[in-house]
């Protein structure tokens, strides 16, 4: 085991570096997919910041229409009681 990695070690330390054009489009890449990274992280943290807003405004919503209409209701027996 030793000796495979230091066998390893002096291939990776020879070896010689790749002359290859990489070119511009890989910046462009880069930069695009970290702004689609960036703007996927931000909308799923904002979607977990907002989502139980929501919920708490929308049940405060319903609370509030129950107790309209449990006014309304009465406010109708109060008026059919007294008329008579």
């Amino acid at each position: 085991m030793k000796r495979a990695l230091v066998m390893f070690g002096c291939l990776f330390l020879t070896a010689a570096p790749a002359r290859a054009y990489i070119g511009p489009g890989v910046g462009a890449t880069m930069i695009g997919w970290f702004i689609g990274f960036a703007v996927t992280m931000g909308a799923a943290v904002s979607a977990l910041i907002v989502w139980p807003l929501r919920m708490l405004r929308s049940r405060r919503r319903e609370g509030a229409s129950i107790d309209r209409e449990s006014h309304d209701r009465q406010s109708a027996e109060s008026d059919v009681t007294e008329k008579p």
